[in-house]
């Protein structure tokens, strides 16, 4: 299965401005295939567009994007929704930690004029879905899958650990960018 993990590194704490690097890496059976990296706004709202450009440019397509959460380079917001009408690529949100809603939706009503418009984006989703894989519990929100085919991707994924290793693999090189990517 050719898979795309995407991560966004780490900004210096209170750093509410500039750029960070969106990082996707493209797996096919676990093994790296692929890397593109761009510049997204921190608090921004182009994260779908910046996503989709990448996936783009990819030499090959993915059959699944696993995200590790919708919010990004703070609460940029990676609409799953947005991205499988723009892609129509299946989008899975894997969590290993059940995200705690109140805690986002406070930190959006504290820090942004346009906090509805965020948080519209994570209600639509409805809430993270748990499911069993390798008798591990992780938290998902789908689009353009199944629950069953979900839980598929993600018993492959799963090489080490509760974190797929699409993401593993994109935290890993993002975090080893991170510090040549902040503006």
């Amino acid at each position: 299965m050719i898979v795309l993990g995407v991560d966004d590194g780490a900004f210096p704490p209170g750093k509410r401005k500039g750029t960070v690097l969106l990082t996707v890496v493209l797996l096919s059976n676990n093994v790296l295939q692929e890397v593109a990296l761009s510049r997204v706004s921190i608090d921004g709202l182009d994260a779908v567009d910046t996503l989709t450009e990448l996936v783009q440019r990819l030499e090959r397509k993915p059959e699944v994007i696993v995200l590790p959460a919708i919010p990004c380079a703070g609460f940029n917001m990676l609409d799953p929704e947005a991205l499988y009408r723009r892609l129509r690529i299946p989008i899975i949100v894997a969590n290993p930690e059940r995200p705690s809603e109140e805690a986002v939706e406070g930190a959006l009503r504290k820090h942004f004029k346009d906090w509805s418009v965020r948080l519209q984006i994570l209600k639509k989703m409805g809430p993270p879905v748990p499911i069993e894989v390798h008798q591990k519990r992780m938290f998902v929100q789908i689009v353009g899958v199944s629950i069953e085919d979900a839980r598929k991707v993600l018993k492959e994924a799963l090489v080490t650990g509760l974190k797929p290793e699409p993401l593993r693999v994109a935290k890993l090189v993002a975090k080893g960018l991170t510090p040549l990517g902040w503006t």
